[in-house]
């Protein structure tokens, strides 16, 4: 059973996502981050434990030309009909000291 408890405070993020899973690239939507993963809004039931890449700009105010990029794991799926797809929550599991910097500012900002 995984446990769901998040241990870091997450922060809304709306923006477009792509996520990588099995060489394929999906279009996915941005809910919120924390220092630990994000959760989006996808087309795709992705199971449990399934290894990935996430891509995104962060919103206004940007940090850098550059995309965010990890690579992540699926940490649970679930149809949300609010959302109008799959709630995916994704856990980083390597990220670039560049992107932890901008992530950081991102969390730190009011």
């Amino acid at each position: 059973m995984i446990d769901d408890r998040r241990s870091a405070p997450r922060k809304s993020l709306r923006c477009k996502v792509l996520l990588r899973i099995a060489g394929k690239i999906h279009v996915c939507h941005g809910m919120d981050i924390s220092s630990g993963g994000m959760s989006v809004i996808c087309d795709i039931n992705v199971p449990s434990k399934t290894a990935g890449e996430v891509y995104f700009y962060m919103p206004a105010d940007t940090y850098g030309s550059e995309p965010f990029r990890a690579d992540v794991f699926t940490a649970n799926c679930s149809y949300s009909n609010s959302d109008g797809g799959f709630r995916l929550g994704l856990n980083f599991r390597r990220i670039s000291q560049q992107a932890v910097s901008t992530l950081t500012q991102f969390l730190d900002r009011r």
